[in-house]
């Protein structure tokens, strides 16, 4: 028999409703293009035009001078697309549909985990542009490319935690919204998307550190880029990171779960 601390991590990631769920990602990718002439290529298209316009600025005006710096702009900005689009769509998921929730006993948080694995499954759709520059580019492949998938997990953990914590949250602080999208931005350029920790000065590292995702995108980053493991101690910086907000996410959908209902 399964015991609880088993059973509930089971429900936190739903896998008793993994055919609901998978309706669910399905019809989320189907409203997202639906009326599109070009459909699932806007998952590559949007964030290469953002990321066009930051080698643009940054390596032919700003002259930043990072090697291979059109993938390392790459490999930083379609990772955090589908973070920040989990962290704020998840985050609205539970009052958007607050009509269903009242009315069919279905978990809450359902509808976060699957804006999560929506935003995971285009960013995997738009993961073919990193891989053609990978290879266009003079970066020799490595054993350090075997710790990619470590990161993409870290990352999907920590954006679902955190966009449970804020979706609920958002049920009594309707006011979230602004402050977290405009964290959000501060977020973005606190974190070595655009650039590398190493550029970071000595005064302000305490802060980068400080950054819960920080570590995960300096080790993409290293993994991809520069053809390295990265540093042990900032690899667990980000698992630590990552643990605490997971730890904080079951904590507060254990305690706060069976009041959503209501207090929507």
């Amino acid at each position: 028999m399964e015991r609880g601390p088993v059973k509930f991590l089971k429900h936190f990631f739903l896998t008793d409703h993994n055919f609901v769920l998978s309706n669910m990602v399905v019809r989320n990718i189907k409203l997202k293009y639906r009326s599109s002439f070009i459909g699932l290529l806007w998952t590559l298209l949007v964030p290469l035009a953002n990321a066009i316009v930051y080698i643009l600025v940054f390596k032919y005006i700003m002259r930043v001078n990072i090697p291979n710096y059109s993938l390392f702009i790459l490999t930083g900005i379609l990772p955090w697309a589908f973070y920040a689009g989990s962290v704020l769509v998840g985050m609205e998921s539970i009052v958007a549909n607050q009509s269903l929730i009242t009315k069919v006993p279905i978990p809450p948080h359902l509808f976060v985990f699957a804006e999560t694995v929506t935003a995971f499954v285009n960013f995997m759709f738009s993961l073919p542009i990193i891989i053609i520059m990978f290879l266009i580019s003079d970066v020799p492949i490595t054993w350090s490319l075997t710790a990619v998938p470590v990161y993409f997990v870290l990352l999907f953990l920590q954006a679902y935690s955190v966009a449970i914590i804020l979706g609920i949250l958002y049920v009594y602080f309707r006011d979230l919204r602004h402050i977290v999208s405009t964290l959000v931005q501060i977020l973005f350029y606190g974190t070595p998307i655009l650039y590398t920790q190493e550029m970071v000065p000595q005064s302000v590292k305490p802060f980068v550190q400080a950054n819960p995702i920080a570590a995960l995108f300096n080790g993409l980053h290293d993994s991809i880029v520069f053809a390295r493991f990265q540093d042990p101690w900032i690899f667990l910086n980000g698992v630590v990171w990552t643990s605490v907000l997971f730890g904080c996410a079951l904590l507060l959908l254990k305690k706060q779960e069976t009041f959503l209902s209501e207090r929507l």
